[in-house]
């Protein structure tokens, strides 16, 4: 009886396990936390705009590495120059005249934004994003993570990529952390202007997560049986 108790812990930690899979650790993920913050143009985070509106905050969520040039466009940000309307300078040319969405946008080459996640060593991870480039240009972007507080190179991601400058493209990519913290990186890598983030989204692996509940509650059965 106590064997069949034993599994039945099991199985609902793990499928407990597998169920949060679905929760996004990333803070902010889709810009719009305190994007109607964002006033005058083009948007730039914590710069006073000589277009009126007052001093811009920084990005919710984010820490920045921005030597120059970050900040937020979009539906919810608003510029009175050239005219009232929602801040899109950096945009691509879909998203120009009617936006549908918040975004981060990075300038200049080096510029970056981060996020420093909980992650359980071991178990790998899935970040999801779209990316755009500004209309007209074809920049490069980098999307990476790293253990720890940069610690250690990159662990998984995404170099020197061109998207599309009409409209933000789906992308993704993996990592298998061996510390409990890992650092999301969002970066211009150069040859161009601006390029833009939104819907960011990190996750566990349920194939993964699932595999470790298991065995550790298979280490508990062994340690009970001697």
């Amino acid at each position: 009886m106590k064997t069949i108790h034993a599994f039945l812990m099991a199985a609902t930690v793990a499928l407990s396990v597998v169920g949060s899979a679905s929760a996004n650790l990333i803070t902010n993920g889709d810009f719009s936390a305190n994007a109607s913050s964002f006033v005058g143009w083009p948007g730039y985070a914590n710069w006073t705009s000589p277009y009126g509106g007052g001093t811009n905050p920084g990005i919710s969520g984010w820490i920045l590495n921005a030597p120059f040039g970050a900040g937020v466009n979009g539906k919810d940000t608003y510029g009175n120059y050239p005219s009232p309307s929602p801040i899109v300078a950096f945009g691509p040319s879909a998203q120009q005249a009617n936006p549908d969405r918040n975004w981060v946008f990075l300038q200049s080459a080096g510029t970056a934004v981060y996020q420093y996640i909980d992650v359980t060593p071991g178990v790998e991870y899935t970040v999801s994003f779209e990316a755009a480039n500004r209309a007209g240009y074809y920049t490069e972007a980098s999307v990476y993570a790293m253990d720890g507080a940069f610690v250690s190179g990159p662990i998984g991601g995404k170099y020197n990529q061109v998207y599309s400058n009409v409209n933000f493209v789906a992308d993704s990519f993996t990592f298998t952390p061996t510390l409990s913290t890992a650092a999301i990186v969002f970066q211009n890598a150069g040859n161009g202007d601006a390029v833009n983030f939104t819907n960011i989204a990190v996750v566990p692996e349920p194939s993964t997560l699932a595999g470790l509940a298991i065995g550790v509650v298979a280490l508990g059965l062994a340690s009970r049986r001697k």
